[in-house]
């Protein structure tokens, strides 16, 4: 009777060792997977976070090149309008020049012709 009693004690501690066992791991491999969970998310986190500021400078950097180019774009249109204005200006004082020199050209010309024809008369 005594080796049964010992036998059921000795059974009854070791399932209890065991439940405890059992249990210790059951906890130990809960706190490594919830580690390794977080581990997992926050390298998820720092990838879509690279992958958000990749995104942003490229964003940014075409939105830079568009102001660029539509300021440059702008600059060059009021380059033409401006040298526009000042060639029509130009042109302009050529075409009073001209004129002018038509007008006074017309004068020698009438001048010319009256003195031939005052000493072609005598």
């Amino acid at each position: 009777i005594q080796s049964a009693f010992r036998r059921q004690v000795a059974m009854n501690y070791y399932a209890f060792f065991l439940s405890d066992i059992i249990m210790c791991q059951s906890i130990a491999r809960r706190f490594q997977s919830i580690q390794l969970f977080r581990r997992k998310k926050l390298e998820t986190h720092q990838r879509q976070n690279v992958a958000a500021v990749a995104i942003q400078a490229t964003f940014r950097r075409h939105m830079a090149m568009s102001d660029y180019i539509f300021a440059v774009s702008d600059i060059i249109l009021c380059q033409t309008i401006a040298r526009r204005f000042l060639s029509m200006q130009r042109a302009r004082k050529l075409r009073s020049d001209l004129t002018q020199q038509n007008a006074a050209a017309t004068m020698i010309q009438s001048s010319f012709r009256r003195y031939l024809s005052i000493s072609n008369y005598v």
